[in-house]
């Protein structure tokens, strides 16, 4: 907690805040102990003054039971300390507006939302942003405001890996470009 507080104030010298912070959920624990340690993450968040906790989610199904029990129960600890958990579009179990719609089902709480990434949309499914808005615009508290060049982490076929290449991308932070310069129809 000092650690934290220190944190806030020298932020707050310089005239800055912190409104989303980044939530890990441990899989390689038991629950009890992933629960914990995301209530610690989110009691950070609150010292901190930041209203969002923003999990990225994960690629193995074996893991995505144990990680909406934690997120639930983040969800509602949050709530009461004014903090609210979402999660955006990324790689794995959480990349399109179908798969976000089912982590809201899963985790079942009203602490518990969606940032959309148009970007992401774009980079790790060429599908298009507007039409993904349009499946997860019920569930959306926060957006993630990047546009992106084009995709890379395309659907595969059957049996072939989820997400990835071994293939570096060659065009850097296409992902990270700014308004108006990628396919994002702002």
């Amino acid at each position: 907690l000092e650690m934290v507080t220190a944190l806030k104030e020298k932020l707050a010298a310089r005239g800055m805040v912190s409104t989303v912070c980044s939530l890990s959920v441990r899989t390689d624990v038991p629950l009890a102990d992933a629960v914990a340690a995301a209530r610690q993450q989110i009691t950070n968040a609150h010292t901190l003054g930041q209203k969002f906790a923003l999990y990225l989610g994960l690629e193995r199904e074996n893991q995505y039971i144990h990680a909406t029990k934690v997120l639930a129960d983040a969800a509602a600890f949050g709530k009461e300390r004014g903090v609210q958990v979402a999660i955006k579009q990324h790689h794995g179990l959480n990349n399109t507006g179908g798969e976000l719609v089912g982590w809201v089902k899963q985790v079942n709480h009203p602490n518990f939302g969606l940032f959309h990434d148009a970007g992401n949309v774009i980079y790790y499914t060429g599908k298009d942003p507007v039409a993904q808005l349009e499946i997860v615009g019920p569930y959306v508290i926060g957006v993630v405001a990047k546009d992106c060049l084009g995709p890379h982490f395309l659907e595969r076929e059957a049996g072939a890996p989820s997400f990835g290449s071994s293939v570096p991308d060659p065009r850097g932070d296409e992902v990270m470009s700014q308004f108006g310069t990628g396919k994002v129809d702002f």
